[in-house]
């Protein structure tokens, strides 16, 4: 599954590389702001033993950056790639790496001021993510323990951007993201392994270059 995963975010930005002379418009954006995860419920097992218990995730900062075109020929279609993260938990980080379809609608034309794709731009993204989350916690007399869970997930956005320059976009943006990361730990010579889900609302703000 990782293998396959990372090809395809390799073959994507595969794709965004041997594409760019077909685009209309290259980017790079830049974002940082609020990751609030949904409070759900945390499986435990072991040998001979099972629980789930209730758990109240943190708000964290989030930020990230990604890059990617709008195509020429369908200036409303595009693709990115873009990574991130944030930390519902003080023991947990999570990295998600997302491959991106992109719409806009073009709005507020105007080719002789530099603005041929619209100085005002609504746009909505979807994609698969990799999300990488690492869980280090500390358990006292039992020592530290850590695992590393990668995991196939969903990422959904939507968003306004808006250029002051022809060069330079300000945007605001809504994120969904989830995923249910599983990991594995050794205390004291049991294994334990606990599953838990990750609903993320991630509220955004963040600058664009457009080439």
């Amino acid at each position: 599954m990782v293998r396959t995963l990372t090809a395809a975010a390799l073959t994507l930005a595969s794709i965004l590389m041997t594409a760019m002379p077909v685009y209309a418009e290259g980017f790079i954006d830049f974002y940082l702001g609020a990751a609030i995860t949904n409070d759900s419920d945390q499986k435990v097992s072991a040998p001979g033993f099972s629980a789930t218990f209730p758990i109240a995730w943190d708000t964290s900062v989030t930020a990230g950056g990604r890059f990617g075109f709008w195509f020429e020929s369908l200036e409303w279609v595009g693709l990115a790639l873009d990574a991130s993260f944030f930390r519902p938990d003080k023991d947990l980080t999570v990295f998600p790496v997302s491959a991106l379809a992109m719409l806009r609608l073009p709005l507020l034309k105007d080719n002789d001021k530099g603005f041929p794709h619209g100085r005002l731009q609504p746009y909505i993204v979807a994609g698969p993510g990799l999300f990488i989350s690492r869980a280090d916690g500390n358990l006292g007399t039992f020592g530290s323990v850590s695992d590393t869970s990668v995991d196939l997930g969903v990422d959904v956005r939507g968003g306004l951007a808006f250029l002051i320059t022809k060069n330079i976009a300000a945007f605001a943006e809504y994120r969904f993201t989830h995923v249910k990361p599983e990991f594995g730990f050794d205390v004291a010579g049991v294994k334990f392994k606990t599953e838990t889900t990750l609903d993320t609302h991630h509220i955004v703000g963040g600058v664009g270059f457009r080439f």
